[in-house]
């Protein structure tokens, strides 16, 4: 298991999209434009309504992209950033119990099917999803590998780093020293 040294600094992109999330993500992009195309085609007050809702839809993008979507997972021996383009989140060491790799199959196992509240679809899943065992925290652009970060206080977290396995097994050393 490799250590983190006092010095070291591990930094883990958020992963590529999944298949799913990118057809999703396709989708969500195709909407701004219909919506923008409606305005300019519509008559009277339709037109205006479309344009608005065309503005309100790249506000919600907006938000979504710099305060909802992480950029980058740092990890060393004071423990783990999450950063967005607008905001960041340090765990210090201290409060991580662990981290693990799991399926979609392993994850459905242990937590069942869960209820994401937040944003979805575009570029990912990000905020929280509540499952039989309680809120989680999410922040994760593919569906088919996803990190749990467990805490010793706090809600555990979801997250899908570049390079997966390398950043479990930063963590576990970490939290473990």
């Amino acid at each position: 298991m490799p250590s983190v040294s006092s010095t070291s600094l591990a930094r883990f992109p958020l992963a590529p999209m999944s298949s799913d999330i990118r057809v999703l993500t396709g989708i969500a992009l195709a909407l701004p434009p219909l919506l923008a195309l409606g305005g300019v085609l519509g008559h009277g007050p339709t037109g205006g309504i479309l344009l608005a809702a065309t503005i309100l839809v790249l506000l919600i993008y907006a938000s979504v992209w710099l305060l909802g979507r992480p950029t980058l997972f740092e990890v060393d021996h004071t423990g783990l950033r999450i950063h967005w383009p607008l905001r960041s989140r340090a765990i210090p060491a201290r409060e991580i119990a662990g981290a693990e790799l799991l399926s979609r199959q392993a994850f459905r196992r242990e937590f069942g099917w869960g209820m994401r509240i937040g944003a979805g679809g575009l570029w990912g899943g990000f905020g929280w999803l509540y499952t039989s065992k309680g809120l989680l925290g999410l922040y994760i652009s593919r569906t088919d590998r996803i990190v749990l970060v467990r805490l010793r206080t706090g809600r555990p977290l979801l997250v899908t780093p570049e390079g997966d396995e390398r950043f479990v097994a930063a963590l576990r050393a970490v939290s473990l020293g």
